[in-house]
């Protein structure tokens, strides 16, 4: 497996505002990790709620996307989507497995 921190800041995701019934996320991407023998790629998310209610609240996310959606603007909708959904039903920390046929 191969580590791409450097790509954390072109990945998209990073620092986009979530909105959720749980209040307003931001999205951090920590780490983008890639094997050279797939086509997914691993995603290690730090979610910040940025609700004056709570008192900074964070949670971890670990999501397996297939690496080409995160090129494909509708594709990002889609994950975006699944992460809120992710945040409002869920709490603490956890693993969301984005790729097709394993949902």
């Amino acid at each position: 497996m191969a580590t791409a921190a450097h790509l954390t800041e072109q990945v998209s995701l990073h620092r986009n505002v979530l909105g959720t019934a749980k209040g307003p996320w931001l999205i951090h991407v920590n780490s983008v990790l890639t094997a050279t023998d797939s086509d997914n790629t691993s995603l290690q998310l730090v979610l910040e709620n940025l609700s004056e209610e709570v008192h900074s609240e964070n949670r971890r996310l670990y999501l397996v996307v297939p690496a080409s959606h995160l090129d494909i603007p509708q594709e990002r909708v889609a994950i975006a989507h699944r992460i809120r959904r992710w945040v409002e039903t869920t709490s603490g920390n956890g693993f969301l497995d984005l790729v097709a046929g394993r949902q």
